[in-house]
């Protein structure tokens, strides 16, 4: 019996892999043209996924810029999409890696049309912390970064694929989906200044982000709470960008940085003396 040699050259792996993929590609193109997808089927199994409240709640993310809210679909709702349509190629792969940069590329493909949009991009292997970049050392470490980075630009190729009033059908469907299950109001924001609490946000925030008492919330404050909730958690925003310092607590932490000055030991003197710290002391209130 005759065994093949391993194959030792690298550009000759390179070359058997690239057929492979080739190969996988054309007939997925064939299959595609084969059974085409029916767009009445594939809007009404959408509108089914939008039914489900697990669903429903992780459709948008919500970003603050300028002061004005910004939403949009979330990559989990462009995979749903994406899943009912059918025939269609999306994700990441890692092209090269050098030092402690990762380079990366984000594709969604329309084996139907053969429509192709790609997203080449760098991923360095670091972390943002309060102290700064944090440089990355374990390989899952190093993973969860670039899979993070990579599914936005996933989500993107995908919407500029995905016909665009199939989304916002689809956004409107899980807004409704999320308002008809909160039930009662009172209950469900009692929920979520809960699960705010774990993000460090007060109930004094949230007030000061509707401009009014908790008491006073609708379903639509709280279809805009979870949304922003959510980014927060995924790290897609921050709590900075929508919740802002309140003028008491800033007041009680000047004082509190004021207060060794109180402590100096008094001097006698037959009139009063300017304080040489007053000039410093607007600055010892936090900006905002």
């Amino acid at each position: 019996m005759t065994l093949t040699p391993a194959i030792k050259n690298e550009s000759a792996v390179a070359t058997i892999e690239q057929a492979r993929a080739v190969a996988e590609i054309q007939a997925a193109l064939i299959v595609a043209r084969q059974a085409p997808r029916d767009l009445q089927r594939v809007e009404a199994n959408i509108l089914t996924f939008c039914k489900n409240r697990h669903f429903a709640d992780a459709a948008e993310w919500a970003y603050k810029r300028g002061g004005e809210l910004l939403t949009g679909p979330s990559i989990r709702l462009m995979e749903g999409i994406a899943l009912c349509m059918g025939n269609m190629h999306y994700g990441f792969r890692e092209v090269a890696r050098k030092d402690d940069v990762s380079e990366v590329e984000a594709y969604a493909h329309d084996l139907e049309t053969n429509t192709r949009v790609s997203r080449l991009f760098q991923v360095r292997h670091a972390r943002d912390t309060k102290s700064g970049l944090k440089a990355l050392t374990s390989e899952r470490d190093k993973y969860e970064v670039v899979a993070n980075m990579a599914q936005r630009r996933v989500r993107a190729c995908l919407e500029e694929i995905i016909p665009s009033h199939i989304i916002e059908m689809a956004r409107e469907a899980c807004n409704a989906t999320i308002t008809q299950d909160i039930g009662d109001v009172k209950k469900a924001m009692d929920k979520m200044v809960e699960a705010f609490k774990g993000l460090g946000v007060t109930v004094q925030d949230l007030e000061a982000y509707l401009q009014r008492s908790l008491d006073s919330v609708v379903p639509a404050d709280i279809v805009v709470f979870r949304k922003i909730y959510r980014s927060i958690r995924d790290g897609v925003a921050t709590k900075e960008d929508f919740f802002k310092p309140q003028p008491m607590d800033l007041e009680a932490k000047g004082k509190k940085a004021r207060k060794p000055k109180t402590k100096a030991k008094p001097k006698p003197r037959t009139e009063p003396q300017p304080q040489p710290e007053t000039e410093a002391e607007p600055n010892m209130e936090p900006e905002f």
